[in-house]
């Protein structure tokens, strides 16, 4: 709602069948409507069920951002607590994968079962200049510090002694004695080099693997992963109840590392980075490049 330029607030009236909760408003010349899940439900049958009523209610909603937090994935790249990472198409993948469904083999292995549909080519075009002006060598353009620091302290980068950044080996577990990682051995501490400007978020681009089953066991995490050829940056529990609903491009803060270790310390960053993303992002899409888009309904043959 912070991201907003100006707030509509709530709608004059929705259908009776329309169990969603709505909040309006606009971002740049974007007109934007807001809904979460609620009752702290996740899962992707729940995000299934809003993105339903949603598209009922609004019949012309062009296309959807799936903004919030997930559970970063250290193998392929530097993703980092306070990173962004947002669905990609990569290779056989359209940015986001299911792992928790498929066939289970005699083997012990998961035939996947992937089918989703890729954003539209106009959202993924902004996606790509946007990656260009964040990393061109020659004055890059970033406005995200600009609007994270306009949201306050609160949600800051988190306090280094209260809240270190910490990635442990995957086979290293918590004790659950104790409530938070002060008494972890740093011996089992992963080594990475330490940032030039860790307040900084770093957006990395690519694939989502998302279910029903919160991943807190590193070890579990990564066979996850080398089922996609270790190509998992983030995983999350919604983005596979919207795709074939929605089109739709996921973004996800990073808040923990799907492990032992997992804590709420950086949840509130996480939330902010993946918001300042989609509001920067929103800024690069000219309302004439939505208009000619279809919408939902027509997309998915539900007509007007």
């Amino acid at each position: 709602m912070a991201m907003l330029d100006d707030e509509h607030g709530r709608p004059q009236s929705t259908p009776l069948e329309d169990r969603n909760a709505y909040h309006l408003g606009q971002i740049g010349e974007h007109k934007v409507a807001m809904a979460c899940l609620s009752g702290g439900q996740m899962g992707t049958g729940r995000a299934a069920a809003v993105a339903v009523n949603m598209r009922r209610t609004f019949k012309n909603i062009r296309f959807a951002l799936l903004v919030g937090i997930g559970a970063g994935v250290a193998s392929m790249k530097d993703v980092r607590l306070g990173d962004v990472v947002v669905s990609y198409p990569q290779e056989t993948y359209t940015g986001v994968v299911q792992y928790d469904y498929g066939k289970l083999k005699g083997d012990g292995d998961i035939e996947r079962k992937d089918w989703f549909s890729a954003p539209p080519d106009k959202l993924l075009a902004a996606v790509d200049v946007l990656e260009a002006l964040h990393s061109r060598p020659k004055k890059p353009i970033n406005d995200m510090p600009k609007i994270l620091d306009e949201l306050g302290e609160e949600y800051g980068y988190p306090d280094e002694n209260k809240a270190p950044d910490r990635l442990y080996k995957a086979d290293f577990t918590h004790d659950p004695e104790f409530e938070t990682c002060a008494s972890c051995s740093t011996e089992f501490l992963v080594k990475r080099e330490a940032r030039k400007s860790p307040q900084m978020p770093q957006v990395h681009y690519g694939i989502i693997a998302s279910g029903s089953l919160v991943i807190k066991n590193g070890v579990e995490r990564d066979k996850i992963n080398q089922r996609y050829q270790n190509s998992v940056l983030c995983f999350e529990m919604e983005a596979a109840g919207l795709m074939n609903n929605f089109p739709c491009l996921v973004i996800r803060g990073i808040s923990d590392y799907g492990d032992s270790h997992k804590n709420d310390n950086w949840r509130k960053r996480a939330i902010a980075v993946a918001s300042a993303y989609a509001k920067e992002l929103l800024s690069l899409i000219e309302p004439a490049d939505v208009v000619i888009l279809p919408p939902i309904s027509k997309v998915l043959g539900e007509g007007t």
